[in-house]
């Protein structure tokens, strides 16, 4: 989902760690160019970033609560989160990459073909 698209006080998609994370940290004290900057180690991008610490900012200043529930972590739990999805895309290649190769192998290995090793 877009940005622009999710309702404000709302992470996107997989960023709940990371936006609960931020709201922590700016209820904590910290400036909104730190927690900025922990965002971006976390590799949110940075617009991502800038529109979730000014969201929350302004949330923290007028007294509205974000709508994630009371979920705290820690910056590891996002990090592990974010290492999951990226394991499952990462499978998905490996299968796909599996299908091809011995797709392809099987196709031409009808015609007096094999492997070819360079």
């Amino acid at each position: 989902m877009p940005p622009e698209d999710r309702p404000k006080g709302t992470p996107r998609k997989g960023d709940e760690a990371a936006y609960a994370y931020a709201r922590q940290l700016l209820e904590n004290g910290f400036s909104e160019e730190d927690v900025h900057e922990k965002l971006l180690k976390l590799r949110l991008d940075s617009a991502t970033a800038s529109d979730y610490v000014a969201e929350l900012s302004d949330m923290c200043r007028s007294g509205k609560k974000a709508n994630i529930g009371d979920i705290r972590r820690s910056p590891s739990d996002v990090l592990r989160e974010r290492a999951r999805r990226n394991m499952v895309y990462g499978a998905f290649w490996l299968g796909g990459g599996l299908i091809v190769t011995f797709g392809t192998h099987a196709l031409f290995a009808r015609d007096g073909g094999g492997w070819v090793f360079a």
